[in-house]
């Protein structure tokens, strides 16, 4: 390192040596879509309300209207990613018949499938659920995000199959009441390849799930930490009345509400060291291991065959690399001043 402004010329004042360092390759959410990965989409519907002796017409009125708003958006806007057009469609926060006891993890069409096809299956299951179902004063929200996490977690850990990323959108009016059993699935959810999307319905009694859907990796409980940022929170209520029209409306819901999911499902699978799709096969070089095996590869023989790679490839795809090395990945480094 030399001082370019000292008065008799350049003068060496230290010396950087890099001990160690690593190549990494930064894959993109498009990558991981062109490689094969599928997003797979979840739908759980909170049906509990705070006071449901009070519940009136308009009341049950206004929150159809909402749950076909979001539903409706999220459906039109997903559908390219989504090609057999099904979603996995849950209730909570509910008594079910025949029996009508409590369950906070029941399918939306009231059947032992909660796949519902397209839109308007999803709103046909949720009008049969309202009309049947008796409403808790209060919801359990973690026993849905341990069944999606560990539905998504047990996907990743099968090798064979093409790997999934589960997202899943929690549409309610915020009656918790388990939220310290849901800010420990939601520290679960967050080694499995899922992402959550709180979405509020209504203006009040969502500060609880709003400040957790914000966390982010700050998320902690008895010491165990959100190993990643899966969360996220958006109010639908709040973003129809700051609109005007209902293309201002879904355009700006659902640029609260999908914002994050691209970043979260690449950043899972680099953390993971999964590469997209038949590339990871032959890119062996860097932190990423093949996408078959999803574990870690040995870190012997990865500079000789990454420089091969490197050779044998076009000037635009060696441009492409450089540009997605990280500084930020080096070990140590150390500064000598005795020079």
């Amino acid at each position: 390192i030399f001082n370019e402004t000292y008065k008799q010329g350049r003068k060496p004042i230290g010396e950087v040596r890099i001990c160690r360092y690593q190549q990494l390759r930064v894959c993109s959410f498009l990558d991981y879509i062109r490689g094969g990965t599928s997003l797979k989409f979840a739908i759980a519907i909170d049906f509990s309300i705070r006071d449901p002796q009070n519940l009136t017409h308009n009341d049950y009125q206004q929150y159809s209207n909402d749950i076909e708003f979001v539903v409706r958006c999220l459906g039109e806007t997903l559908e390219p990613f989504n090609p057999n057009n099904s979603w996995l469609s849950y209730g909570f926060g509910a008594k079910i018949p025949p029996h009508y006891r409590d369950s906070n993890n029941f399918c939306l069409s009231l059947d032992v499938d909660a796949t519902c096809q397209g839109v308007n299956g999803v709103l046909n299951a949720f009008g049969k659920s309202h009309q049947h179902v008796h409403p808790l004063p209060g919801a359990k929200f973690s026993q849905i995000i341990y069944h999606l996490a560990k539905q998504a977690q047990n996907n990743f850990n099968r090798a064979s199959e093409p790997p999934n990323y589960f997202v899943l959108f929690v549409i309610t009016r915020g009656s918790i009441e388990d939220l310290k059993e849901t800010v420990q699935a939601a520290i679960f959810a967050s080694k499995a390849p899922i992402s959550i999307v709180f979405i509020g319905v209504g203006c009040e009694g969502l500060d609880e799930i709003e400040r957790m859907g914000n966390a982010g990796k700050r998320l902690e409980f008895q010491g165990r930490k959100s190993e990643r940022d899966n969360l996220q929170f958006v109010n639908a209520t709040k973003t129809r009345l700051e609109c005007d029209n209902y293309s201002d409306m879904s355009t700006t819901f659902l640029e609260k509400a999908l914002q994050q999911i691209p970043w979260q499902c690449s950043t899972f699978y680099m953390q993971n060291h999964v590469l997209p799709g038949k590339s990871s096969e032959e890119a062996t070089g860097g932190l990423m291991a093949p996408s078959s095996s999803r574990r870690p590869s040995s870190a012997h023989g990865q500079g000789e065959e990454e420089e091969l790679r490197m050779r044998t490839s076009s000037s635009g795809e060696q441009t492409r690399n450089r540009r997605h090395r990280l500084s930020n990945k080096m070990r140590s480094m150390t500064l000598d001043d005795s020079r």
